[in-house]
């Protein structure tokens, strides 16, 4: 009610000065100054978050999370912020509270209580009406309903040829490749997981792999991509470069902001490839075309389909093959953990580099190991994901942290890196990678703190495809190739940004391949 009153007394105000020509521009000035003063004292004292600690700076304006959220680092910065103050719930914003305490994870991201995403926070991904983004929870609730079947074990099981094909012609691209230096091994991730979600949204993939020249594998659509990650907290944050974004004409783009085009390549790539299926979808084979995800979507409009295109491409590719960059960086840095891979993908592939059925992988228990592990630490949504808490006539209990009744309508998260790093959960080697931790008789109990693909009833659509893709593609990888790091390249680990997924600064993991086993 303050904000209002404050906002209606300084409309008045400018009304009267606009009126007086006897009041100087100085004292216009003046009034707005003050308007914003006691907008600051309001906050840093009278609102309902006033109590909590945090950076005074962050209690009056969006502008320090926006500022830190620019470094690409803030979580590791939230972290800090955390024990410095002393306290699980940090104010981070006027109106958004960030909780560092795993066990109110499963209360805020359920099944039960629904509490809504974040309207402001997820318009910034510039795709209202996606099952990802919009925050009606009717709305995605259909729209999950119509996409889960495409997502399901079932499916990507009987999809597996799909996923074997690509990954079959991804290790020939390394073939190809392999005595040609470094090898820049996201990059060839990045290629093969496009061509992948293309191939199961669409009916063909954009074929990344087969336009690689050589073994760096950029591609122009990776560099937009790349553009779409670094740019989003600018659009979380400035509504107004967000809506320009949307409706400037492409000659004032190339003038204004040059780099914007490289977001409107990977606009018309998807774009196209989306046109091509709805041409082609009448004539497509009957079985292929009900395993598209976009074939129980086909009754949408074409504004709706395409902003589930990008969604759909950039979430079931990036982050995947960050994962994948990740766990073949961290698999060659130890190579007693590179033996016992090795040798277990061995044992299920005896005849050598073949097609292994998604069910023999999934048995194979250091396998598992390896890729919770590197789902667990490369984190591909690191950062909090903002939800409100909800008032007393949802039915919702009360949500007390640290002995205090959040209030009705804050923005509160907790982030992955909070949950993945905790010591109490996982002991004092959290940030090691260690896949043995999965091995012993009450890991199952980690489980329910693997919280990559979020959890509840808005967990990620894709964890499914996710696990086979990784689970695959590993055991080909370890049955065809040995590899070796490139040791100048920079350390990884603390060149990981959150961009809200995960990027890795400077060229990312680099390698060799060392010998070829079959």
């Amino acid at each position: 009610m303050v904000i209002p009153m404050l906002s209606s007394v300084g409309l008045s105000l400018y009304e009267r000065v606009r009126s007086s020509p006897g009041l100087s521009l100085a004292a216009v000035f003046g009034l707005y100054a003050a308007f914003w003063v006691l907008r600051a004292v309001y906050y840093l004292t009278l609102h309902p978050l006033a109590r909590y600690p945090g950076p005074r700076s962050a209690a009056v304006s969006t502008w320090w999370i926006y500022r830190l959220s620019k470094t690409y680092r803030i979580e590791q910065r939230l972290e800090q912020l955390h024990k410095r103050y002393g306290t699980k719930v940090l104010r981070i914003a006027p109106n958004e509270l960030h909780i560092d305490d795993p066990s109110f994870y499963h209360e805020i991201y359920s099944q039960k209580n629904l509490y809504q995403k974040h309207p402001y926070f997820y318009a910034g991904f510039n795709a209202p009406g996606t099952v990802f983004s919009d925050h009606n929870f009717g709305l995605q609730r259909e729209r999950r309903k119509l996409m889960n079947p495409a997502f399901s074990k079932q499916s990507i099981a009987r999809m597996q040829d799909v996923l074997d094909e690509t990954i079959r012609r991804a290790c020939n691209e390394l073939g190809r490749v392999k005595n040609d230096g470094v090898i820049h091994i996201h990059n060839f991730f990045r290629c093969m997981t496009v061509d992948i979600i293309s191939e199961l949204a669409f009916g063909q993939s954009l074929g990344l792999l087969s336009k690689a020249q050589d073994n760096t594998f950029q591609q122009p659509i990776l560099e937009a991509l790349d553009f779409v990650v670094e740019n989003v907290v600018d659009f979380h944050y400035w509504p107004l470069y967000r809506g320009a974004a949307n409706v400037c004409p492409g000659f004032i783009t190339r003038i204004v902001a040059p780099k914007t085009l490289k977001f409107y390549f990977a606009v018309q790539a998807i774009q196209g490839a989306l046109k091509n299926y709805l041409r082609s979808k009448d004539a497509m084979d009957e079985k292929r075309r009900d395993a598209t995800i976009f074939k129980p979507l086909e009754h949408l409009t074409n504004r709706e389909l395409m902003n589930e295109s990008i969604n759909i491409i950039i979430a079931g590719s990036d982050t995947t093959a960050t994962t994948l960059g990740f766990a073949i960086h961290e698999i060659l840095k130890n190579p007693a953990i590179s033996r016992k891979l090795t040798a277990e993908i061995d044992a299920a592939m005896p005849q050598g580099f073949k097609d292994l059925p998604l069910s023999e992988a999934e048995k194979l228990d250091y396998l598992s190991a390896v890729v919770k592990e590197s789902l667990r630490l490369a984190m591909p949504v690191p950062g909090r994901l903002p939800r409100i808490v909800p008032g007393a006539k949802s039915k919702v209990d009360s949500l007390i942290v640290d002995g205090r009744v959040i209030p009705e309508g804050t923005v509160i998260g907790i982030s992955a890196w909070s949950v993945h790093y905790s010591e109490d959960i996982w002991g004092p080697d959290a940030r090691e990678f260690r896949p043995e931790r999965w091995l012993v008789e009450d890991s199952k109990r980690l489980e329910r703190y693997l919280v990559t693909f979020s959890k509840g009833a808005r967990i990620c659509l894709g964890i499914n495809l996710a696990y086979a893709e990784i689970r695959l593609t590993l055991a080909q990888l370890f049955r065809r190739f040995t590899f070796s790091l490139d040791e100048t390249m920079e350390p990884i680990d603390t060149e990981k940004m959150d961009c809200f997924t995960t990027a890795f600064g400077g060229t990312g993991p680099r390698i060799y391949i060392t010998g070829e086993r079959v």
